[in-house]
């Protein structure tokens, strides 16, 4: 079985959320919009908590020590990219078999806080649209994704908050030792401004040396675990989630790493038009306006998504305008792409 462990740090507030559908048939190969019944059951299990804790860390280390290990991660094929982005945002792509594998082999732990919780809210309405995506925290229907492991009932309930110090190293391996299923990690970050990217790319190397394919821990024998490293959210004017995004983008494209870019998918709409240059914010607004507003109300939106985003309760920070929602259909949707990539799906 492969093991995957998907580490995904996050400064706010946790919100979490888990779905526990029937199951029906998955999607079919590049189904087209109405092979999706928008009318499956819409039952979820959803934290509503709206905690919105704002990180004022402003750790500005400027180590320079980055990794120069170039293992690379060799539990997939490696002849797709491992970058999930604005280009990987749409899982009718993913042939249902794919859907399958994850659900049959990937165990899988995030950490996270409120912006992290945009990958599960998404994952939700995903599964409210077609219970063939449905998940659990302990995998009793679905995927098993236990994304309760995070929030501020550990020292580190993400990269915003423990990202410089030794305590995200210390969860990981907390929950590793203590469960032998689990091969898929994901930290997730709330605010990546200020903190030290050196250090947190370091660490997460550290945690592939030890529990990766091949790693140290004797754990790696039996269950080896693929991380996945995330960038942070768009702060309007700020440059530096920017700039960190590029520096783990690079780090990840150089070691053949996996990696959910946040802030690529907020500074790309569906066209693949960018707003990096043009102050884009965590709920889609950028200097001219807001994209997901454009989008889903212009005459070329997509009826799925226009769906999805309505079946999504909340989306923390991006819930204003309504529309703004999409942030978090799209983030989900990422992810379920990074966990067909990782299962063995070729998307070539």
């Amino acid at each position: 079985m492969i093991s995957i462990l998907i580490c995904a740090l996050v400064l706010c507030s946790c919100e979490s959320g888990s779905d526990s559908k029937d199951s029906r048939p998955g999607p079919g190969d590049n189904e087209d919009d109405d092979a999706w019944d928008a009318s499956a059951d819409s039952s979820s299990d959803t934290d509503t908590d709206s905690d919105t804790d704002t990180d004022t860390d402003t750790d500005t280390d400027t180590d320079s020590d980055t990794d120069t290990d170039t293992d690379t991660d060799t539990d997939s094929d490696g002849d797709a990219d491992r970058i999930m982005d604005h280009e990987n945002t749409d899982v009718r792509k993913i042939p249902s078999n794919a859907i399958a594998d994850v659900i049959s082999d990937l165990h899988v732990a995030y950490w996270h806080t409120s912006h992290g919780s945009q990958v599960v809210s998404g994952m939700t309405a995903l599964s409210r649209h077609d219970a063939a995506y449905a998940f659990s925290a302990d995998g009793s229907s679905g995927l098993h994704f236990d994304n309760t492991v995070g929030g501020y009932s550990m020292p580190c309930p993400d990269l915003s908050h423990c990202s410089d110090n030794s305590d995200m190293l210390d969860d990981t391996r907390t929950v590793l030792n203590a469960s032998s299923d689990i091969n898929v990690v994901m930290w997730a970050w709330c605010s990546i401004n200020g903190h030290d990217i050196p250090t947190y790319l370091d660490n997460m190397e550290t945690l592939i040396g030890e529990y990766g394919p091949g790693g140290t821990n004797p754990r790696a024998d039996t269950t080896p675990v693929t991380f996945i490293f995330m960038t942070g959210h768009s702060e309007g004017s700020n440059t530096f989630p920017r700039q960190a995004a590029e520096d783990i983008r690079t780090h990840c494209e150089s070691h053949n790493r996996w990696l959910v870019d946040y802030f690529d998918i907020e500074a790309h709409d569906m066209d693949g038009n960018s707003y990096a240059d043009r102050e884009i914010s965590d709920n889609l607004d950028y200097s001219g306006g807001n994209w997901a507003s454009e989008y889903l109300n212009g005459s070329s939106s997509d009826s799925t998504l226009v769906s999805l985003t309505d079946l999504t309760d909340s989306c923390a920070h991006s819930d204003t305008p309504e529309e703004a929602k999409l942030n978090c259909v799209l983030k989900g949707q990422a992810f379920w792409w990074a966990l067909a990539r990782i299962a063995g799906w070729n998307e070539r």
